[in-house]
């Protein structure tokens, strides 16, 4: 996954933010296949993403653009690099364990 956040496309801040939320959702779903984390979007998927973190990165920090900005026409103010080194840190340190949902 780290190898894979280091080659993504930083072209268009639309489609990065397509292809960070698509990495992040593959790597929670190869740590935890029996969750059912392919379904969460939105504010549930940021929270999923803060709480197997242990950070509030995702609904309050940088990362809060992936909320709607994998969805929006354009996107401004996106600061790449504070994505990506929060997006590492997750990769690196992430409990799918911390997180409160049941099992499929």
């Amino acid at each position: 996954a780290l190898q894979q956040l280091a080659t993504l496309e930083q072209q268009n801040p639309v489609d990065y933010l397509q292809q960070l939320n698509r990495l992040l959702k593959q790597t929670a779903i190869a740590a935890k296949p029996s969750f059912d984390i392919a379904g969460l979007s939105g504010q549930q998927w940021l929270a999923f993403l803060d709480t197997s973190g242990n950070s509030t990165d995702f609904s309050q920090g940088a990362a809060k653009a992936l909320l709607d900005g994998p969805y929006a026409p354009t996107v401004t103010d996106l600061n790449i690099t504070e994505l990506e080194k929060v997006a590492e840190q997750w990769i690196k340190n992430h409990d799918i364990r911390r997180s409160a949902q049941p099992s499929c």
